[in-house]
């Protein structure tokens, strides 16, 4: 995807394999990769994106026990969502 320039695609993928890593228990991992997605879907605007990538950072940091962070992300995810 790279090489084709598909930063959309690449943005979806890395969120995808942060889901996987969260899925799997591997929150730093997921973290890691969720922040990789966001960062390129906040330079590409993509809202719909971000939106997704929002509502996994809140899960991770919830399930990490980080509640104060996880209510910053669900707050953002939220006022995207509306």
């Amino acid at each position: 995807r790279e090489e084709l320039g598909d930063k959309l695609r690449i943005c979806t993928l890395l969120n995808d394999i942060g889901q996987t890593y969260f899925s799997q228990g591997q929150f730093d991992s997921a973290l890691s990769f969720s922040f990789r997605a966001l960062h390129l879907a906040d330079s590409l605007g993509e809202r719909v994106q971000r939106k997704d990538i929002l509502e996994a950072l809140a899960a991770t940091y919830d399930s990490l026990g980080q509640h104060k962070r996880a209510l910053d992300y669900l707050r953002r995810y939220v006022a995207l969502k509306d």
